[in-house]
């Protein structure tokens, strides 16, 4: 079970303002302070805020932790809600990553061509990294493919995009609704952090085992 508790009012804490974009003082109109079942030692807080600037709710996490024997202290502030935009990993090369964070503030914007057009540029970009010229978007996903960069599911999932949205590498000839455009989008990011995240820790795990198998290999004689 947790446990609750609620501290006086009122007060502000420092927060990043979704619809602001940048750090505000925020005004607190409420605070609780409980403890998960696993972690009894160290309080977790949750405030509910305002925005001095723009007036709307801001939701935020924080946590009370041990740093000495007898020294505890508050972390940063995280909100949660509005939830906090999407990283792009720096895992993915510049001219793709630069696309997807264009993408996304294009979304944001309510830019739904403009977001579609910059999803295919950061496709384009990840093809042109393995030496793909992208015709369209499923000659590029087919060329990833037949590469072994992409998997049959992802291929799979841009093929339905296709077919439900008609959605191509210049689809921008006609106006693209909000939930074509994030489809879209969160299909890059996922075309971007398989190839370029998930890929690498793959990697990275296989020659880890690799190298502990050859030191536990017997050595001959």
């Amino acid at each position: 079970m947790t446990q609750s508790s609620h501290d006086e009012l009122p007060g502000t804490e420092i927060i990043d303002c979704s619809n602001c974009e940048s750090k505000v003082r925020a005004t607190r109109l409420a605070k609780s302070t409980y403890y998960e079942p696993e972690w009894m030692d160290d309080p977790v807080h949750i405030y509910l805020l305002e925005c001095p600037g723009c007036g709307i709710p801001l939701v935020g996490r924080s946590e009370t932790i041990q740093v000495d024997f007898d020294e505890y202290i508050e972390t940063r502030l995280e909100r949660v809600w509005p939830k906090p935009k999407r990283a792009t990993a720096i895992q993915i090369p510049k001219s793709a990553r630069d696309s997807l964070e264009e993408a996304r503030r294009c979304f944001d914007a309510k830019a739904f061509n403009a977001c579609v057009v910059m999803c295919s540029r950061a496709l384009e970009a990840i093809c042109k990294d393995h030496s793909i010229k992208m015709r369209s978007l499923m000659t590029g996903l087919k060329a990833l493919k037949e590469k072994g960069v992409i998997d049959g599911r992802l291929y799979e999932w841009g093929d339905a995009l296709r077919e439900a949205r008609n959605i191509g590498a210049h689809a921008a000839e006609s106006e693209t609704t909000r939930e074509d455009a994030k489809d879209l989008l969160d299909f890059t990011y996922a075309i971007g952090e398989y190839v370029y995240v998930l890929t690498g820790k793959y990697n990275d795990f296989l020659s880890r085992k690799q190298k502990l198998q050859k030191s536990e290999s017997p050595k001959l004689k």
